[in-house]
């Protein structure tokens, strides 16, 4: 996948009741990534603690 040849194509809501296993507070979506190639959508969730989750 060629992350630099991505480009912004849609607005996504964060409307995850995900929790940080560190420290329990909810997780917010502030990436999602479309890979062309196989079609497969990435979330990338981030808490306050700094904590990062992928989710695919």
């Amino acid at each position: 996948m060629d992350l630099l040849r991505a480009e912004k194509i849609a607005e996504i809501e964060n409307n995850s009741d995900r929790r940080c296993r560190h420290c329990d507070k909810q997780l917010v979506l502030v990436r999602a990534i479309l890979n062309m190639e196989t079609g497969i959508l990435i979330h990338l969730f981030e808490c306050e603690c700094g904590e990062r989750i992928w989710n695919d």
